[in-house]
């Protein structure tokens, strides 16, 4: 929103904002209900006004990092600009409940989120790296999206999408 009262914060303070008054709602249903924010974007970015509620929990969503280098890989700006926001995120939100949501396994996103799904190719040795980064941070959840990887694409490739090697992967950091 850019009205006169909310055009005074930043993307990640306004979605904070808009956060608490989700949390606040479902609070009156479910006491012991908890609400991520989504960093993301816009919102890559730690808030710097408002403070996180009790309840509110980081999840960190890269989207615009580049997908086949390790987000440590610091030679390109875009993860250069993902992989400076998470010290500040991580002090801003905790670690409880900290999630990652990554994108390995988003072949709609490398498939231009067109139809039909691209050949799909999971990169192993990103993921590990990545996955071993996130758990050094401190997360304690790792996920991935994983779309574009279902019936119609084994209608066009004639297989399965090969995305054992994920969850061994994740497996192995427990």
């Amino acid at each position: 929103c850019y009205c006169e009262e909310c055009r005074q914060y930043s993307p990640s303070d306004n979605l904070l904002r808009i956060t608490h008054a989700v949390l606040e709602g479902i609070k009156q249903v479910d006491s012991l209900g908890k609400l991520s924010y989504l960093a993301y974007h816009d919102t890559i970015n730690a808030p710097k006004t408002v403070e996180p509620l009790k309840d509110i929990f980081l999840e960190y969503a890269p989207m615009e990092r580049e997908h086949h280098k390790p987000l440590q890989d610091q030679t390109g700006k875009k993860n250069q600009r993902e992989y400076a926001a998470l010290p500040q995120l991580l002090r801003c939100f905790g670690k409880s409940d900290s999630t990652v949501l990554d994108y390995w396994m988003d072949n709609s996103l490398f498939s231009g989120w067109k139809k039909p799904p691209k050949k799909f190719r999971l990169h192993e040795d990103v993921l590990g790296k990545d996955a071993r980064m996130y758990k050094e941070y401190g997360f304690e959840h790792i996920t991935s999206f994983g779309c574009y990887l279902g019936d119609e694409y084994t209608s066009e490739h004639g297989e399965y999408p090969p995305v054992g090697g994920y969850a061994e992967i994740i497996r192995k950091l427990r």
